[in-house]
């Protein structure tokens, strides 16, 4: 019997709650992993990006996904408002990731709006759980980069 995988060819993030379905992003480790440093204009313009050092999805851990939720209009990026709606996510709301072919699904628990130096504390609090979590980052509120929003979901059995 033949074996079709008819999962994308590419590594995405899909949200059907906030009709989201976008590339997800690998970037390879460049300063360590001190999560206020790094540019990532380039890689943002292409989609949603992982965080490097972060856990693989669907691996133990904590995934670090941060898009933008508001861009400067002259950026022309298709992506520059790809997190806009992330405070719509609801607990309990599932969405999906596909990463190298496998899909794993995730149920939203909890958010949290911090300050940027407080984004690796928080990320911490699921990294260290010895389970399987993705955390979704975008600046907060809109038009502005004074905060984050983090959306922590964990990963459930597929049906």
């Amino acid at each position: 019997s033949l074996n079709f995988n008819t999962l994308p060819p590419t590594n995405r993030l899909i949200i059907p709650d906030l009709n989201i379905n976008v590339p997800l992003i690998d970037v390879p480790v460049k300063w360590g992993d001190d999560f206020a440093e790094g540019n990532f204009d380039e890689e943002l313009m292409q989609g949603v990006v992982k965080y490097p050092t972060t856990a693989i999805p669907g691996a133990q851990g904590n995934s670090l996904l941060f898009g933008h939720s508001s861009t400067e209009r002259w950026k022309k990026n298709p992506y520059g408002i790809v997190f806009r709606n992330l405070p719509k996510l609801q607990k309990g709301q599932q969405f999906q990731i596909v990463w190298d072919g496998q899909l794993t699904n995730y149920e939203m628990v909890e958010r949290k709006v911090v300050l940027p130096k407080n984004v690796a504390e928080y990320y911490h609090e699921f990294q260290d759980k010895g389970k399987s979590f993705v955390t979704l980052m975008g600046c907060y509120p809109i038009g502005s980069d004074a905060k984050r929003m983090m959306v922590v979901a964990k990963k459930v059995a597929n049906e």
